[in-house]
């Protein structure tokens, strides 16, 4: 299969290597870097008149993703990358465990996370209770019961990775999601590898908790996600950083938006590419 809309000159790539590891670090086209640096260099034209304007800039970034990702803007946070998402989570969900509380996740998921979990676990008494998930993979409905068997009376969180980074499995997120809903259990879903490569609509998966990455199958510019989070779970997610938030009444995107994308002084740039990376994205068929 070819595309005639797409070529290797459109990136920087170099030319003795065939890129295919968009699972680590997709490959930026030239025109989104050229995107990058229009911001880059509209800041340090007049860095404090481009911070009064920051959060509409940044509101323009977020409806694009949340239309792409069929999801309302006002849940969803722009952050670095999918490892900060699921630390925000977990940083903010260990205040509802009590001891002997469990979080419920498998063997495939990605270590940086799973390290996530247990760093955040300690000293509330909670634990991390793995599925194993055996290569090669059982049928989809045999691997719902596999992961859904390990639920019990002390489950408070399930995480899983819709497309698992280790062994690139399809979990059935979609099941759990709807299992854990008429349960009462929260559900962190990791999408890491979703955006760009297969739909994914926010809405209808039921989660709780989404994150996922840009920088990857999207080609944005590197250190670019998104954090969504269910209204209803919203007032448990204190910020992982605490800046001004809604402290400043001329940003005004509500609590969530403003204390989780306000963070002081950061890159800003890859956030702002997003609407011309979907543009890109249908115009080349990627």
């Amino acid at each position: 299969m070819t595309n005639d809309r797409l070529h290797k000159s459109d990136f920087v790539l170099q030319d003795d290597i065939i890129f295919l590891n968009h699972g680590s670090f997709g490959a930026c086209p030239t025109e989104l870097l050229d995107r990058q640096r229009h911001w880059i260099e509209r800041l340090e034209r007049q860095p404090v008149l481009f911070h009064r304007e920051l959060h509409h800039l940044m509101r323009t970034a977020r409806e694009a993703a949340a239309g792409y990702l069929r999801a309302q803007p006002e849940d969803l946070v722009l952050v670095t990358n999918s490892t900060y998402g699921v630390n925000v989570a977990a940083h903010a969900l260990r205040q509802l465990l009590e001891p002997e509380d469990e979080v419920l996740t498998t063997d495939h998921e990605y270590g940086a996370c799973v390290r996530t979990w247990e760093l955040r676990l300690r000293h509330t008494g909670a634990v991390l209770v793995t599925a194993e998930i055996p290569i090669p993979a059982p049928p989809i409905d045999e691997l719902v019961e596999l992961i859904w068997q390990r639920v019990t009376d002390r489950t408070r969180i399930i995480f899983l990775s819709t497309i698992t980074s280790a062994s690139a499995l399809r979990l059935p997120v979609e099941e759990i999601c709807h299992r854990a809903r008429q349960r009462g259990i929260i559900t962190v879903i990791d999408a890491a590898h979703v955006p760009g490569q297969i739909p994914l609509d926010l809405t209808a998966l039921n989660a709780d908790v989404v994150t996922g990455n840009f920088h990857k199958w999207m080609c944005t510019p590197k250190g670019s996600a998104f954090l969504w989070v269910h209204p209803s779970m919203q007032p448990a997610f204190i910020p992982f950083i605490i800046s001004w938030g809604n402290a400043i009444p001329t940003v005004g995107d509500g609590a969530f938006i403003d204390d989780h994308e306000y963070l002081g002084t950061r890159d800003v740039s890859p956030f702002l590419t997003l609407p011309d990376a979907l543009e890109w994205m249908e115009r080349v068929q990627w």
